[in-house]
């Protein structure tokens, strides 16, 4: 009866996997794209704040852009 079961619950789990397995592949996939983009996005913001920063320690003038307080 216990082998029943498990096989009953395998072949449940192997017929998902079949039927939903290529859209949440898809979906991950999406996922770590969007979240790639993002990192890349807060590193170029970091980088050119960096770089804002030393063009105003070089000119000795401190200027703030629209968006800073």
């Amino acid at each position: 009866m216990t082998g029943f079961v498990v096989g009953v619950l395998l072949t449940g789990l192997v017929a998902l996997v079949w039927r939903y397995g290529p859209r949440l592949l898809e979906a991950l996939h999406e996922f770590r794209l969007a979240t790639l983009r993002g990192m890349a996005d807060d590193e170029i913001g970091e980088l050119h704040r960096q770089a804002r920063l030393r063009m105003q320690r070089v000119a000795g003038q401190s200027w703030r852009g629209p968006f800073e307080p």
